[in-house]
């Protein structure tokens, strides 16, 4: 009884100080809101039975999606793989560490990767996307939004998004490559030992149960500095155009539209980009502030990232000119930990002018030259972008939670399909029923190719079985079925002295110890002898 008190006492005087250093949240924060968005949710999933992602604009945690069985991109799990995280982010959204939250989607990513629906309280998705009203709740006020861009989890694209320059890469095989010796003059196998003895343990042993791991050595290759830059180069490189595709316009800001408060301005570079470095120019209390100011030239949204490799939190302010309103609206922080992404301003009408306020808080910040912070979305290139790539689809016929079947027709005799699939050795493809080799496209999403005549109709079957599955259950079996021996040989296994710890800790039945043995022990439990 006091025992059971004493662990209960500790225990709420444990979860005290976890409230105290982290805090906690009780069974209804979470529950409430659930019960909330769950109806919405069910409304899209009981009427709508194709293969689809759904995202929310709405969250009480990262793992919302989860608890709301809905397939996304948000989520957090210390086993997400790092190279799509890091694509997450590259494509504009809020992800870093071991998380993704739909933060920073616009009508583009959001196209690219197969979402189809958005449940938000928002009709911004109606108003400005040309989205539907799909599904409504009344009692909430959610809706979930048809997003008419969305593409399938599988289409064609060109072969040059292959090599479409995105990903980590490894430092030593980029050394081989630069060196370029022959298979005589380097040792392969020192080629491919990255980083430390620990590393390198760690990846022979993913690979022989067939994990792919990014160590920790390796550099990510990325000649963007914005997610509005990357973007267009990357629907450029999947239509296989000449001309870049501007489907994200650049609105210019001049040098006279540029003004600081508090500031000095100075020079910096890296092998990438030449950059501004604003500091802050006093130690006081004064803000250092930074101020863009555009007019807007077509009507609609726009939308905002910073040019820079090197993120430094700030405070965003929006003043609009020509308004009753005299003071700045807080947009909030900006490169903080959810505000790493695309950043929506707002949406303003043609020849409207606005000034954003970006106030330092940490005291530095670096832009680069020649590139722009503003941009809104040219919906005739996008929609283009989007017809040549729904030309070439995957049609999903059906899927389970570790499977995907459907049909895909080709339109030239080798096809390169690409899919919103993270890359995993675990997946494997079938085309016709054969197994063909998978590639990675963009540094973390699969690819693969079909041959055969254009205009042929494909089965594709994507299914996915990792082999720590395998391994897994070969461990249990065996470790199983020694177990059993153990049980069914133990009479003979206790009469070999060697083996008999292995079924006892204690001597047999009716073994003594002989008086030597005896001796011995109590010889060694005795203090060791003095010294002076």
């Amino acid at each position: 009884m006091i025992v059971c008190f004493e662990s209960f006492v500790a225990g709420l005087i444990h979860i005290g100080m976890l409230n105290a250093d982290v805090g906690y949240s009780g069974y209804s924060y979470y529950n409430d809101f659930l019960d909330d968005v769950r109806p919405i949710v069910e409304q899209v999933r009981n009427r709508d039975r194709s293969f689809y992602r759904m995202e929310k604009t709405v969250f009480r945690s990262t793992n919302d999606n989860m608890a709301l069985q809905m397939r996304g991109l948000s989520g957090s799990t210390s086993t997400l793989n790092k190279e799509t995280i890091q694509f997450l982010n590259k494509m504009g959204y809020s992800s870093v560490s071991h998380w993704s939250k739909y933060l920073g989607g616009t009508p583009v990513n959001d196209s690219l990767l197969g979402i189809k629906y958005v449940v938000s309280d928002n009709d911004i998705y109606m108003t400005n996307y040309g989205y539907t009203s799909a599904f409504y709740d009344p009692e909430t006020g959610y809706a979930a939004y048809r997003n008419p861009y969305a593409l399938s989890i599988a289409y064609g694209v060109d072969d040059a998004l292959l090599d479409f320059a995105l990903g980590y890469t490894n430092k030593l095989e980029q050394k081989e490559e630069t060196d370029k010796k022959t298979e005589e003059e380097t040792d392969v196998v020192e080629i491919k030992q990255v980083g430390t003895f620990f590393d390198t343990f760690k990846a022979k042993l993913n690979e022989l149960l067939g994990i792919e791991e990014t160590l920790t050595t390796s550099d990510y290759i990325d000649p963007y500095i914005s997610p509005f830059e990357r973007l267009n180069a990357i629907m450029t490189a999947m239509v296989g155009a000449e001309e870049l595709q501007e489907v994200f316009v650049a609105i210019p800001v001049g040098k006279n539209d540029i003004s600081t408060t508090n500031i000095l301005k100075g020079n910096a570079s890296d092998e990438k980009a030449m950059y501004y470095q604003y500091q802050k120019a006093s130690g006081d209390d004064t803000d250092a502030v930074l101020t863009y100011t555009i007019t807007v030239p077509k009507s609609g949204e726009v939308y905002f990232y910073l040019p820079t490799d090197y993120p430094r939190e700030m405070e965003l302010s929006l003043f609009v000119h020509g308004t009753e309103e005299k003071t700045a609206v807080n947009l909030g922080e900006f490169f903080g930990n959810e505000t790493t992404r695309i950043f929506s301003i707002g949406t303003f009408e043609a020849g409207t002018t606005i000034s954003l306020d970006m106030t330092l808080l940490q005291n530095v910040c670096y832009v680069a030259k020649d590139h722009n912070a503003f941009y809104y979305i040219d919906y005739n290139a996008f929609e283009r972008v989007i017809n040549t790539l729904k030309e070439n689809q995957l049609v999903v016929t059906d899927y389970t939670e570790d499977e995907i079947h459907g049909t895909f027709t080709t339109s030239k005799e080798h096809q390169t399909v690409f899919t919103t699939l993270a890359y995993d050795k675990g997946w494997k493809v079938y085309v016709d029923g054969k197994e063909v080799k998978t590639v990675k496209a963009l540094g973390a999403l699969i690819a693969f190719e079909i041959n055969g005549e254009a205009g042929a109709v494909h089965s594709i079957d994507l299914v996915y079985k990792p082999n720590t599955v395998m391994v897994g259950l070969s461990i249990s079996l065996i470790s199983a079925i020694l177990l059993l021996l153990l049980i069914l040989f133990e009479k003979q296994i206790k009469r070999v002295p060697v083996l008999r710890s292995l079924v006892t800790a204690v001597p047999r039945k009716g073994y003594l110890p002989t008086d030597t043995e005896q001796e011995d022990s109590n010889n060694d439990s005795q203090d060791p002898p003095s010294t002076t």
